[in-house]
């Protein structure tokens, strides 16, 4: 599950890399196992879009940045 409001944060793009880098020793592709929880039209709702994950799921605007 990568959780990013914004999908600009780097620390959850680096994370969401090695997961995917891990995965790929095992031979099953991040996108058959991962979602998304982000504001709809950003970086990392675009990125889970193009990569086919599961599913998408919505951040409101309301809710806070990195720490929330």
């Amino acid at each position: 599950m990568v959780i990013s409001k914004s999908g600009g944060t780097p620390e959850t793009r680096n994370g969401m890399v090695e997961a995917a880098a891990a995965l790929s020793l095992a031979r099953p592709r991040l996108r058959a196992h991962a979602v998304a929880v982000t504001q709809d039209g950003s970086a990392l709702s675009r990125q889970a879009r193009d990569l086919g994950f599961v599913e998408r799921f919505p951040m409101w605007d309301w809710v806070g940045g990195r720490t929330s």
